[in-house]
Parts: structure tokens; C-alpha cells; sequence
């Protein structure tokens, strides 16, 4: 039973049916050696759909397929040698892709790293249907399935993924949880895939394979691209309409917030240690302690110091309708601000730097009397 999956482009299960194709063999991975076996061929069912949210349009119903080591190489006619020649010309004039280091997923028979090597670039590429690995000058393939995560380091400086996207049965994982995470910001994926276009306006039935679960368009690829947070740099088609390319870089923005992630947490983890530090220490000094403001950020603040209450701490605020409420999690009762018109206070705590300057008033004109008055800032608990 072959199981129906979501869309590989944004994850939704919405959808309208283009065409059912039933019975269809394994068209290039599986060719057999003689007739009988030709004929007792595997056949599968094809359900090719679109996505309703995201236009993409896939097999839902793939074949999980066995690449390794099956010696099929893609790419080795004469018009393409001549395609691949024209179109790595091209993108090293654009982009200056000399001495560098070129990853390829999916390499084929390695013409596209072959004819790259030829501007001083050291190039490697994964290619599971060889049957041993190939080295030879500044170019090593591998006879393996790519790992991000094992093959993949900071010095790269160009990834490859030509026709290699639509064989995917979940490329959004594919790039978001391996290449995203395994690259330096600089590193530039160059990605190639067939055109479903030509296909739709032709009605070419032919061009619907097991082999291809995803036929991408120029929205489509961009809207996974994009979804993965990247900017893309360029997209066209090229062979007559016939193929996508888009160049693309992690945007550098959203690289610079994953890259500050441990400094943050590291920050917010001294940040809340301070904040209880200072307060265990206002406590051991202070009989009355005071907190204003009792929702939202003062919630918050109670909370980071639940373990270090002693149970008689006064809690006050300017809105009357959390009047005789209750702080979640710490259980101590809200009163009004007033109520410390008729009591001595040794330390008030303003846990919102916003209303500071209301609640500075607020104990003004009411003739409070606080010995000191502390706000919550990034240092800690600032005396004000």
C-alpha cells in the first residue's frame, strides 16, 4: 500500500487532483536485464495533485526508491556536455567562483564538477549510484548518499543540487535540518530542477515519473526557498524553459539571530540569576518588601523569584480589577497601591521600567513613604 504524504514544498494536506496514473513502472533505477524480468516489472500508482495553498505540485503517493549503487549517471549526451560548459561559464563570470570549494549533491558522472575544476575549484560530490569512489587532480566523488551532518563543514563555499530537489520525498527536512544547519553564513546553494511548466502547457503525461515526486515551478521553489529563510540572489529558466535555477543565501539577518542564540541564552540565564541574587540580598537587609505591578511583567518577575519569597512580601497595583486577586503559581494576594498609604515600606520593587514614571508619581501625590525605591533593569535590580 503506498502511503499518501504531504505537500513537500509547505506541509499542507490541502489539495486538488490533476491525474491519476495507474500501474506505472520504475522508470530508469529499475530497467531489467532481459524480457521475463521486464515483464514481471513492478508497477505502481502515481496520484499527481497540487497543493491548494502553495501551488506545488507532487506525487502523493511516491515509491521509495533505492538509488545506490544501481550505475545510473545522468547528463552524458552531447547537448548537455555543451548545456553544463555554458552554464558553469556563466555562473563563475557572475559570481567569481575561483579557488573556492564546491560541494556537489548528486554529482551523476561529474560533469557539472568537472567542468567547474577547471577555474582552480576544489570540488567534491556525492553520488550513491557509483560503485566505488573517484578521485582524480582537485575532484573526489564519493559512492555514498550525502549526510549534512557527516560530510558537510564551514569551508564550503558553493553546494550543487542540480535535479536532485524532485527526488526528494521531504526536501524542506532535507535543507532546513541539514545544509541550514551545517553552513557558514557566506555558503551559496546553486539549485537546478525540471520546470513543470513546459509539462502542464504540453499535457506531457510523459514527463510524470516515480522517480520525480515533486515537479516544481518558479513560485513553488521560491516558496520553499523562502520558507527556509533564504534570499534568493537570482532565478531563471534555461534549456528552452526547461529548467529552474535559483542561487540562493541564508538570509543574513535570520543567520545572525541563530548565530547570537547561545549569547542570548547565555545573557538571559545571568540576567535571571542577578535579578535573584539581588533580590535574597534585599530580603536579608529589609523587613517590608514591596513588588508594583502584578500582571504581565511583574507575573513574570515573581515568578523568577518564587523560590526565594518568604510569604509576607506586599504586592500592589494601580488597576483596581486585580484588586484581591492572586498572583499564578506564587499564590500571594494583589492589593491596591493605597494600601501602603498607611504602611512603612523598606523596599519597593517597580517590575515594569515603562510604568515607572507613573508609579514614581503615583507614590508622590499619595505621600507613600519607601526607604528605596529599586527597578527591574538588564544589570538586575537598579536602585532608582
Amino acid at each position: 500500500m503506498q502511503e499518501k504524504i504531504s505537500c513537500p514544498v509547505c506541509e499542507n494536506d490541502d489539495f486538488n487532483e490533476i491525474v491519476l496514473l495507474k500501474d506505472f513502472p520504475i522508470s530508469n533505477i529499475d530497467l531489467a536485464t532481459n524480457r521475463d524480468d521486464a515483464l514481471k516489472a513492478n508497477v505502481y500508482d502515481m496520484n499527481i495533485i497540487i497543493c491548494k495553498k502553495c501551488s506545488h505540485i507532487y506525487n502523493q503517493i511516491p515509491v521509495q526508491l533505492e538509488y545506490k549503487q544501481n550505475n545510473t549517471t545522468y547528463f552524458t549526451n552531447e547537448a548537455q556536455k555543451i548545456y553544463i560548459t555554458e552554464l558553469v561559464a556563466d555562473l563563475v563570470s557572475k559570481y567569481q567562483i575561483e579557488h573556492k570549494m564546491i560541494l556537489e549533491v548528486g554529482s551523476g558522472d561529474g560533469l557539472f564538477l568537472n567542468e567547474i575544476s577547471k577555474y582552480d575549484n576544489t570540488c567534491i560530490g556525492f553520488e550513491p549510484s557509483y560503485s566505488e569512489m573517484v578521485q582524480k587532480d582537485n575532484i573526489t566523488i564519493v559512492n555514498d548518499y550525502f549526510d549534512a551532518k557527516k560530510n558537510l563543514d564551514k569551508s564550503i563555499d558553493w553546494i550543487i543540487i542540480r535535479h536532485v530537489m524532485e527526488h526528494f520525498i521531504n526536501p524542506y527536512e532535507f535543507i532546513g535540518e541539514g545544509i541550514m544547519q551545517n553552513i557558514n553564513p557566506d555558503t551559496k546553494l546553486f539549485i537546478e530542477v525540471p520546470n513543470v511548466e513546459p509539462t502542464l502547457k504540453g499535457l506531457r503525461i510523459n514527463d510524470f515519473i516515480h522517480e520525480h515526486i515533486s515537479h516544481f515551478s518558479l513560485y513553488s521553489l521560491q516558496y520553499l526557498l523562502r520558507r527556509l529563510n533564504f534570499d534568493i540572489l537570482e532565478a531563471y529558466t534555461t534549456d528552452n524553459n526547461e529548467n529552474i535555477i535559483m542561487i540562493c543565501q541564508i538570509n543574513q539577518e535570520y543567520k545572525k539571530i541563530l548565530m547570537n542564540t547561545k549569547i542570548l541564552e547565555e545573557s538571559f540565564n545571568f540576567t535571571i540569576q542577578k535579578l535573584q541574587n539581588d533580590f535574597v540580598k534585599l530580603s536579608s537587609e529589609n523587613d517590608t518588601i514591596c513588588i508594583w505591578g502584578a500582571e504581565g511583567r511583574g507575573a513574570g518577575f515573581i515568578k523568577t523569584i518564587k523560590n526565594y519569597l518568604r510569604g509576607n512580601e506586599i504586592i500592589v497595583d494601580s488597576d483596581s480589577k486585580k484588586f484581591n486577586k492572586y498572583i499564578p503559581s506564587a499564590g500571594l494576594k494583589i492589593l491596591s497601591y493605597k494600601e501602603l498609604i498607611s504602611k512603612a515600606v523598606d523596599v519597593l520593587i517597580i517590575t515594569t521600567s515603562f510604568g515607572k514614571n507613573n508609579i514614581l508619581k503615583e507614590i508622590e501625590d499619595n505621600n507613600i513613604y519607601v526607604k528605596d525605591i529599586y527597578v527591574i533593569a538588564e544589570s538586575g535590580l537598579e536602585k532608582v
